[in-house]
């Protein structure tokens, strides 16, 4: 699609208003004042679809990114897991790019008690899943989840490896 989105503002609060391009037959046509999400559902006809499916995940996804940065810096982490795993669900039916085996490693998760979240990541079609789990169920999560896994995917190989939150970005120069 050779539809350029330019001048939309995303880092608008939901409910403000943000300069944002309407698209005519593919061309810049106007600037109009609304939310990214509401201008997108608004030119969902035009858009088609696809391309209406992709752009609302992109909106909602900042809008979600804002809301577990306000629940991590709160210490919410039910809520912050409630983002991760609804990132999935639109990763999954709004842009299209999870695949059965990480829905179903997605689904496992969250079924055991005390995870938070979960969801896929890298850049779709296979890879692997972030999964938020408290300490005391690790144990048995990286036993279970996979052996749920295998169940449905028995030739698959996969495995399950736990992972500790680093430093993050910092100057080391």
């Amino acid at each position: 699609l050779e539809q350029d989105l330019v001048a939309v503002d995303l880092d608008d609060a939901p409910g403000d208003d943000g300069a944002v391009v309407e698209l005519d037959d593919g061309r810049v046509d106007r600037v109009r004042e609304g939310h990214p999400t509401e201008v997108v559902e608004h030119h969902a006809q035009r858009l088609g679809p696809v391309l209406a499916r992709r752009a609302l995940h992109v909106t909602q996804e900042v809008q979600r990114t804002r809301a577990a940065r306000r629940a991590l810096l709160a210490r919410d982490h039910a809520e912050f897991g409630r983002c991760v795993s609804a990132t999935h669900r639109s990763l999954r039916e709004l842009y299209e790019v999870s695949v059965p085996e990480l829905d179903c490693i997605v689904e496992a998760a969250l079924e055991w008690p005390g995870v938070h979240g979960a969801r896929l990541t890298g850049a779709g079609f296979g890879g692997a899943t972030v999964n938020l789990v408290p300490r005391p169920a690790l144990k048995f999560f990286l036993r279970e989840v996979p052996a749920k896994f295998a169940e449905r995917f028995p030739d698959s190989g996969a495995t399950a490896a736990e992972v500790e939150i680093g430093e993050g970005v910092r100057r080391i120069a």
